[in-house]
């Protein structure tokens, strides 16, 4: 049977508060379901992580009020059967969805010594993005999951899909 204990289940807008909040909400659950400080440090990672790029790409989308509540960022870290799994998701530009979904399986598909070296590369060539970021979120929670996730997208309307990815570490 399967045996699962949500830790945090957090549906809403991100704003550098919601993210400070979280954080607090880890390091209390943290002390009540007994976490190990090695999955801890990288729940919490991927925590920031995660919630700084949702935080950056939803504040630039237009129109974006008119998604709430409907399209709010979800953010979940389940403990289910002796592994975390931390399930992200947001809406996202359709525009946006190959370079993306390009991206991830790029990072996927990497062995270890090949997304260090494109997590190095990329700080090195500043290939950043009108968000601000250059994808090294995802390079380093990839490195952290030992690249155990999966993710997809699912239309919303001609204009947004919805952004859902999930990463699995083992205790």
């Amino acid at each position: 049977m399967e045996e699962v204990n949500h830790i945090i289940d957090y549906k809403g807008p991100v704003s550098s508060e919601t993210i400070d909040v979280l954080i607090s909400q880890l390091k209390k659950e943290k002390k009540e379901y007994g976490l190990k400080i090695m999955p801890y440090k990288k729940i919490i990672t991927i925590l920031i992580e995660a919630l700084e790029n949702v935080f950056k790409y939803t504040s630039t989308l237009p129109n974006y009020q008119y998604l709430k509540p409907k399209y709010n960022p979800v953010f979940t870290v389940m403990h289910v059967n002796g592994n975390f799994e931390i399930n992200i998701g947001n809406p996202i530009l359709k525009k946006d969805v190959e370079a993306l979904n390009r991206r991830l399986e790029l990072i996927k598909h990497l062995d270890d010594e090949q997304l260090k070296d494109l997590y190095i590369e990329t700080i090195k060539n500043g290939q950043f993005s009108s968000q601000g970021g250059a994808g090294l979120g995802f390079i380093k929670m990839a490195r952290i999951a030992e690249k155990h996730f999966d993710f997809n997208f699912q239309e919303v309307d001609e204009e947004l899909s919805f952004f859902n990815m999930k990463i699995t570490l083992t205790e």
